[in-house]
């Protein structure tokens, strides 16, 4: 995203904390749905997902909008309210094409990544094929985010547990 810096500087100057720690985030901000690491944890974590237009009115304002729940990145407080989400629908990213293309709900998602009290993948190991291999870092930092391991064993017929 270009000016990025800048926009991180303007929210840190308005008392948001920045974070490149997907569990810490509370709000994620992105102009489009992506497929990478820094849209998707945060995303599967219960972050709202909002557009940079929230960045824009709060440096505009001179101000962290409150009624958008602040933007205090570095607080993590799970599970989100329902008044929080719906605090923030002003600024909520709507993808319309991107689900489409993705095929899946962005709403949905946040609604059930709120709901898991739990890691997605804790206790769970996982072999990538080498046929990922444009995928594999990506989907190694999603599994471990959600408390998986990726090994880089093949399981063989004496396994009994997946």
């Amino acid at each position: 995203m270009a000016g990025f810096s800048m926009l991180s500087q303007a929210l840190k100057a308005l008392g948001a904390t920045v974070t490149d720690d997907y569990g810490k985030a509370t709000h994620s901000v992105a102009p489009a749905i992506r497929v990478t690491a820094k849209f998707l944890c945060p995303l599967s974590a219960g972050a709202a997902v909002v557009t940079p237009n929230w960045v824009k009115d709060c440096i505009t304002v001179g101000r962290l909008l409150r009624k958008c729940f602040s933007l205090f990145l570095g607080c993590s407080q799970r599970p989100y309210h329902t008044e929080t989400i719906a605090a923030v629908a002003k600024y909520r990213l709507r993808d319309t094409s991107g689900e489409a293309l993705y095929g899946f709900s962005l709403r949905e998602s946040e609604r059930r990544a709120r709901k898991r009290q739990s890691d997605l993948f804790e206790g769970m190991s996982f072999y990538l094929m080498p046929s990922l291999a444009g995928k594999r870092t990506l989907l190694s930092q999603l599994v471990e985010f959600h408390g998986g391991k990726v090994g880089s064993w093949f399981p063989d017929e004496s396994c009994t547990s997946y």
